[in-house]
């Protein structure tokens, strides 16, 4: 943490998990998108849209385009806490935590 932020973050009670470092070391693809992992974890097909794409709607005056820009990061917010549950990774590390 010290080499990356230029300070130590000392936090008491609580654990820091890195989803994307668990899910290479846990499954094993080629591509790690979250679209290809949503896809390969709960079978649900989800677009990528570019990052221009989505400021261009962002930035519109179109509320619709808004709304759908939006709604694409909170689906996409919402899929990391879902892949959290799906996968058990919780309840295992906490489990793991338990046994030390």
């Amino acid at each position: 943490m010290e080499q990356k932020f230029g300070k130590i973050i000392k936090l008491k009670g609580r654990v820091i998990m890195n989803l994307w470092r668990i899910l290479e070391s846990e499954l094993k693809f080629t591509n790690y998108s979250i679209e290809n992992i949503v896809f390969h974890v709960l079978n649900i097909r989800e677009p990528e849209f570019t990052k221009m794409k989505l400021l261009e709607w962002f930035k519109s005056n179109d509320n619709r385009k808004i709304v759908f820009s939006l709604q694409y990061f909170m689906k996409r917010t919402i899929y990391n806490l879902v892949l959290l549950e799906e996968l058990d990774f919780i309840n295992r590390d906490v489990q793991f935590t338990k046994s030390i």
